[in-house]
Formats: C-alpha cells, structure tokens, sequence
C-alpha cells in the first residue's frame, strides 16, 4: 500500500501544471518527504481513506494543500479533482 501512495504522489504532482517552477524542482522530492507523507495519510487522523467519507474529504484536502504548497497549479481547469457523473 505504501508503495502504491508514493507512485500515486509522484505521478500527480509531475502532471499538474507548474506555476512558476520546473519540472525538475517539482521533481525534487526526496524519498524522504514521501515518506512523510506516507506516514501522515496512513494515520488514524484519515479514517482510513475511505471513499465518501470524512476520511476521503481529509485526503482529498491534504493532497490539494499539499500541490498548492509546491505551486503546482489544478489540471482540471480551476480545480486539482476530477468531476464524475453518476
């Protein structure tokens, strides 16, 4: 499951469009700060991530933070979710 975070942080923040930064400063991401993260979306405070839940909501959250921190800006026109249609 760790493994299957750290890809998944990875690949979206190299896809999200830059503000100010390159591509290799959005890169510039240690195995350590992944780690970090890992451990802090694996905790108890995420309620297991579950999809529609509040855990779900907290995620989503922490990752968009995370992006905006980064600079990285939404890929999806204003926003850094995709919208599905049930």
């Amino acid at each position: 499951m760790k493994n299957y975070l750290m890809l998944l942080l990875v690949v979206l923040v190299l896809s999200c469009k830059s503000n100010n930064k390159t591509t290799e400063e959005l890169a510039a991401v240690d195995q350590t700060t992944i780690a970090k993260h890992i451990e802090h979306l694996a905790s108890d405070e995420f309620l297991g991530r579950k999809p529609f839940t509040e855990g779900e909501v907290k995620t989503v959250n922490y990752l968009k933070d995370e992006f905006e921190k980064l600079g990285a800006l939404p890929g999806n026109e204003d926003s850094f979710s995709k919208r599905f249609l049930w």
